[in-house]
């Protein structure tokens, strides 16, 4: 089963964010708010949209909406893609 880690999200993060090259990533603090580290509403938009079609998974408002952390987003969308294979089966 292909699941996303917390190196993958922050390469996608960094991609997306403008102006990344002086924030801390996400892989050496998976645990603090996106805020924290620097990383604003757009750039985590677009990180979720480059997840939602490279992964192909789909994030729900009310499923994104308590995610602050890259270790929340990494076990959502390793959950969502379970129960995509799930369904598969």
């Amino acid at each position: 089963m292909r699941q996303i880690t917390i190196g993958e999200l922050d390469t996608i993060m960094r991609a997306c964010a403008v102006g990344a090259d002086g924030m801390p990533t996400v892989e050496q603090a998976p645990d603090r708010p996106f805020d924290d580290l620097g990383y604003d509403s757009l750039a985590l938009l677009e990180t979720c949209s480059r997840i939602e079609r490279d992964f192909d998974v789909v994030f729900s408002e009310d499923g994104l909406g308590g995610i602050t952390t890259a270790r929340e987003l990494v076990e959502l969308v390793n959950w969502l893609l379970q129960l995509k294979e799930g369904r598969a089966a």
